[in-house]
């Protein structure tokens, strides 16, 4: 019976002697993969200065005037179509490409998005050329060539306006540098 202990704990001292020696070479294995080669590595980079850019010479607020509007003619497409004249002004761009993003508070009417206003049933719908945007448009552009804006009133089909007077109403305009 003795001999039989000696023997069971002959095979688990082999056991644990290859276990151990397993174990070693794998960490000799893995001690090699952490001292793998190093490499100098040489970076140049160029650091640029964002450019400098101003909507109508400095301004933060631009303002288009539609004069006198007469709630009959309100078309929301070509009625007081006013060009909106950003005055769009850059120095020390890196790249001519540019991009405008249009934000507003938004109203619907004809179930298209306007620039709500100060009076009932009336917005500002704006226009790139002859397509109408959208509250969130955003337009890429070429310094240089900036794209043709254009607010025009609207109102909703068959209504009349039981307010007069002024209205306001107020859009966003970010510029982002690509």
């Amino acid at each position: 019976m003795l001999l039989i202990q000696h023997l069971t704990i002959g095979i688990k001292g082999f056991i644990t002697l290859s276990f151990l020696f397993f174990s070693s070479l794998l960490f000799e294995s893995l001690f090699h993969v952490v001292r793998a080669d190093t490499a100098n590595l040489n970076l140049t980079l160029t650091i640029t200065m964002p450019p400098q850019c101003t909507f109508g010479g400095g301004s933060s607020i631009q303002i288009v005037r539609f004069e006198e509007v007469q709630q009959g003619l309100i078309d929301g497409v070509s009625y007081k179509r006013t060009p909106i004249d950003t005055g769009l002004s850059c120095s020390a761009l890196e790249k001519n490409a540019l991009n405008m993003s249009l934000s507003w508070d938004p109203v619907t009417f004809n179930g298209v998005s306007a620039i709500s206003t100060n009076r009932t049933n009336l917005g500002i719908a704006i226009y790139r050329d002859s397509t109408r945007l959208s509250n969130g448009a955003s337009i890429n552009f070429t310094y240089g060539n900036s794209p043709n804006l254009y607010a025009v009133p609207i109102k909703p089909s068959g209504v009349m306006l039981s307010d007069a007077g002024s209205f306001t109403g107020t859009m966003t305009v970010t510029l982002n540098y690509q």
